[in-house]
């Protein structure tokens, strides 16, 4: 029996594709956008540790990193960057954030170390004692009493002309921080500049995908700062391979060993020639297993802080902590109403969250900010 099916008169047949030509045109599709976006596949390849997936992932995506550097198929993605205002490196080699929000006031916090003495050279207290409570204390090493001198670096004066530079690296935590502390510095009369220097996915764990002390050296070269401002360590919880190949658990002693040296190697490189560092811990994070991880990273930076008399450690998790100690969304702001401190994943910060960890550093630094 013929097949029977209705159709207005004057309408045109309906045309179809045939299946394969249907999936040539898929896969040709999928082709092209990993060809234009090899930088982001690459790096998923690349951050993932040492396996056999991993290795799978590199060689897999190897075809197309070559095809695409040959053809320029890469560029599209770095013209849309530079088209809104970020540096198209960020996500690999660390690029320069500009500013673009205000930051908001919330209470600044006693420093009893070597920047917080800075600051009251400055003229100034490092904690207004009129706003009450804090909700961070910036804890640090050795204080001021135990140095001869402040450094030529941290005494100033400082002047518009003559500034104090702060460098702020690290991981994608970093992304609203920078700008918000570029933003303060940069309003006018204060005598400070700051730069922005972060990568997605970089930490301690894995300098095999991601050298921070190398990249550190390059900036202190390249921009010579007076103070750090850093913080790593979100994607720090996991194993880590020594330096004879040996996978190291995460929690072990001698996971913990290996990583404390990178930390305390880090702060050593960054206070050379009499530079001070400001080591951020980690927030309170809303999955439990991931909060317990950071927790435990924030314990070790704060202890290797402690044992270095130009190095600060500021608490963020008492920063982004609820009344009750644990996670929150939203925390009263500066004028006292309820605001998102955090994105949809738990992790990261909004902008509103960076001003308020911002606040806690301002009151660290030897100049005036306004």
């Amino acid at each position: 029996m013929p097949r029977s099916y209705a159709r207005t008169v004057g309408e045109p047949a309906r045309r179809t594709m045939p299946a394969g030509r249907a999936l040539v045109v898929i896969v040709v599709a999928l082709l092209l956008g990993g060809l234009l976006n090899v930088t982001a596949l690459t790096e998923a390849a690349d951050r993932q540790p040492p396996s056999l997936k991993r290795d799978i992932s590199q060689v897999l995506v190897w075809p197309f990193e070559q095809i695409s550097g040959l053809l320029g198929l890469d560029q599209p993605r770095a013209l849309l960057a530079d088209r809104l205002g970020r540096d198209a490196d960020a996500g690999t080699a660390g690029g320069t954030a500009a500013a673009t929000v205000d930051a908001g006031e919330s209470a600044p916090q006693e420093a009893g170390d070597a920047l917080g003495a800075a600051a009251a050279l400055a003229g100034r207290e490092a904690i207004d004692t009129a706003l009450g409570d804090a909700v961070a204390i910036p804890e640090a090493g050795a204080s001021l009493e135990d140095q001869p001198t402040l450094t030529g670096r941290l005494e100033g004066p400082f002047t518009e002309t003559e500034p104090l530079v702060v460098g702020v690296i690290g991981d994608s935590l970093t992304e609203q921080i920078g700008p918000t502390l570029i933003q303060r510095m940069g309003r006018p009369g204060v005598p400070g500049e700051a730069f922005h220097d972060f990568t997605y996915s970089s930490g301690l764990s894995r300098p095999d995908f991601y050298d921070w002390p190398a990249r550190a050296a390059q900036l202190m070269a390249e921009e010579d700062p007076d103070i750090w401002v850093v913080m790593v360590g979100a994607n720090d919880g996991q194993d880590v391979i020594d330096d004879g190949g040996q996978f190291r658990q995460l929690g072990t002693d001698e996971w913990e060993a290996i990583y404390r040296s990178r930390i305390g190697g880090l702060m050593d490189l960054l206070t050379a020639d009499g530079r001070a560092v400001i080591w951020i811990g980690q927030p309170v994070m809303r999955d439990t297993e991931f909060d317990e991880r950071m927790e435990y990273l924030s314990s070790l930076y704060q202890s290797e802080a402690s044992a270095r008399a130009y190095v600060s450690f500021v608490d963020a998790r008492r920063v982004f902590a609820g009344d009750d100690g644990r996670y929150a969304d939203y925390l009263p702001a500066g004028d006292g109403s309820l605001t998102q401190m955090r994105l949809g994943d738990g992790i990261h910060l909004t902008r509103s969250g960076a001003e308020r960890l911002v606040s806690q550093l301002l009151p660290l630094l030897p100049i005036e900010t306004g």
